[in-house]
């Protein structure tokens, strides 16, 4: 049975989730809400949308929706959700959660009295290069773990509400990497030890445009920097990663993951072993969630679909609810 969904927020993201929808015979729109007038026209003047029904509002729908999408900035996302939830919608939030971390206990509070579905949209753990370090590791083959780092580099502007915020990179981006550790390494943060974020003179941003953070994950050290004014090379999403164990060290870069063995002298020659990445599951990670809100609602929590429940990804917005108590120590 086809599954009806609203989507809030239309703007070029929300678009693009509507634009999946549209293609998916297990899914129908039941709406769209967008708070912008100006959105709103061009929603009703553009063939693709205009015969959707449009609101301003969550609460002007009648009809029994099954999920609600939320694509609208992080600080809006609980106020909406509390809406959804009111009207017994499951809900797909947009990453992350929230940024009033204190709101938390209360979003999960009305979420479990409606036993409705609350998932976050961690889609990089769809990535299968991801998956492959997270089998490697899991396997013992690098034996105890040291050090991890994380290098992200893009040039990437969003035209947006992004380009306003004070930490564009660190609120928008590295929510993901912080999820990626956490289901990568299988552990959770201990401590956040150094911030901190900048914006050189030639960015486009009004906000911090690069982070740097260091941090302990259980007894891991985590080396993490990301940037969205790159001028060199261009990572991937997942940024480049190594990770560093007593029987060697796990590369990621620029899609291949590769396997350096542990030398036991500096002269020693490498020999490295490039592993073999299973091809994507779904042509966009949109689709792959978009399949895990599908089976949530049936009531399918696989090991997938319980990696981004609310309750889990409450575990991500924790290491960033740390790094900005580590920013406020300055």
């Amino acid at each position: 049975m086809r599954k009806k969904v609203v989507i809030v927020g239309a703007g070029k993201l929300g678009r693009r989730w509507i634009d999946y929808i549209i293609e998916e015979k297990d899914w129908e729109i039941g709406g769209i809400v967008e708070v912008s007038e100006k959105v709103r026209k061009e929603l009703r003047d553009n063939e693709k949308y205009r015969n959707f029904p449009i609101y301003s509002e969550l609460n002007e729908i009648k009809e029994k929706i099954d999920g609600c999408i939320i694509v609208t900035p992080p600080d809006t996302h609980l106020k909406i959700a509390k809406e959804a939830i009111s009207k017994n919608m499951n809900i797909l939030c947009e990453k992350p959660l929230t940024l009033n971390f204190e709101e938390i206990p209360e979003i999960l509070k009305l979420k479990n009295e409606k036993n409705v579905v609350f998932l976050v949209n961690q889609n990089q753990r769809s990535t299968p290069q991801l998956k492959v370090m997270r089998e490697i590791i899991k396997s013992g083959r690098l034996g105890k773990i040291s050090y991890v780092s994380i290098y992200f580099s893009r040039i990437m502007r969003t035209y947006d509400w992004r380009e306003e915020i004070k930490e564009p990179v660190l609120d928008d981006m590295s929510i993901h990497h912080f999820d990626d550790l956490r289901y990568v390494l299988e552990k959770e943060i201990k401590k956040v030890i150094s911030f901190y974020s900048f914006n050189p003179s030639y960015s486009p941003y009004k906000g911090n445009a690069c982070v740097s953070i260091n941090m302990i994950f259980d007894d891991i050290f985590i080396d993490y920097y990301a940037t969205w004014i790159g001028k060199g090379i261009q990572t991937d999403w997942t940024g480049y990663w190594t990770i560093e164990g007593e029987n060697g060290v796990l590369y990621l870069r620029d899609g291949k993951v590769f396997y350096v063995y542990g030398k036991n002298s500096p002269v020693e020659s490498d020999r490295i072993e490039y592993l073999n990445i299973p091809k994507e599951e779904f042509k966009d990670s949109l689709l792959w969630t978009l399949d895990k809100f599908k089976k949530a609602i049936e009531g399918n929590f696989d090991e997938e679909v319980k990696g981004i429940t609310i309750e889990e990804n409450i575990k991500s917005v924790k290491i960033l609810q740390e790094v900005y108590r580590k920013k406020e120590e300055k």
